[in-house]
């Protein structure tokens, strides 16, 4: 019953599986996860850039529609940094 309880749901009793790319020998699941980790790292750069671009988009539209080209100091969602 307890052997039964510790096993998982992988059968982990075989040989692992190995890429070859000339003389860099690396597991799969070594592999997995460096690519899993760079989509993560690209993401991260390109992610919080979403909101600076909505925000200079409000900024552009708001100058353009005032005319003026100037303003108040405040920013376009009404915070004040």
């Amino acid at each position: 019953m307890v052997a039964a309880l510790s096993s998982g749901a992988i059968n982990l009793d075989h040989p692992g599986y190995f890429v070859h790319f000339g003389v860099v020998l690396i597991s799969m699941a070594n592999l997995i996860v460096i690519a899993v980790m760079v989509v993560l790292f690209v993401a991260a750069l390109f992610v919080p850039f979403v909101r600076i671009r909505e925000v200079r988009a409000a900024r552009a539209s708001a100058v353009s529609s005032n005319g003026d080209g100037g303003g108040d100091s405040a920013d376009v969602d009404g915070s004040d940094r």
